[in-house]
């Protein structure tokens, strides 16, 4: 039974508790998808539509309308899983025999920590040149010089060869 823009089909003050709800809900679905009518069916809430979790389909299944680049990727398969942290349900490849993420995006970005220093992937050997042509030496913390470090843990050059020179370290900066 396909609800209607008015959602007259109930009547006022004679509903049932999960009637209330059902019309709550269908109220709340509406507002979320206006251009889909599928969604405004009882059934969609009811579970005509909306899948059970560790259902599976092929992918032409549950996006019938969508327009696929290749052929090959109608025909992957997909679970209805729920994330393992927050509970939010969606269809996720099924690889297998196992969900590919566990996680949705929100809970997999909550989790994820780059590496720092030399166990970054994006590590060049402590020395970069920036903009103004100065280079700077990543010092360890444990360093003699590293009062002289900035914030995150690099020496100008010149300074930090100046310092060891003079045997300086604690000043931070060394002025003239």
């Amino acid at each position: 039974m396909t609800l209607g823009v008015e959602f007259d089909i109930f009547q006022i003050g004679k509903e049932t508790k999960s009637e209330r709800r059902l019309f709550y809900a269908l109220a709340q679905v509406k507002r979320m998808f206006p251009y889909r009518k599928r969604h405004l069916s009882e059934g969609f809430l009811l579970g005509g539509i909306m899948p059970e979790i560790s259902e599976i389909r092929k992918a032409s299944e549950i996006w019938p309308d969508r327009q696929w680049k290749s052929r090959s990727e109608q025909y992957v398969k997909h679970i209805y899983h729920s994330c393992r942290e927050c509970g939010k349900c969606r269809w996720i490849i099924f690889n297998k025999g196992n969900p590919a993420d566990p996680l949705c995006n929100s809970c997999a970005g909550k989790h994820t920590v780059m590496p720092r220093g030399e166990k970054s992937r994006m590590w060049k050997g402590g020395r970069f040149k920036n903009k103004a042509g100065y280079i700077f030496i990543h010092i360890q913390s444990d360093d003699f010089f590293y009062p002289m470090a900035q914030k995150s843990g690099y020496v100008p050059e010149h300074r930090f060869v100046m310092a060891q020179h003079l045997g300086l370290a604690g000043i931070g900066k060394i002025r003239n």
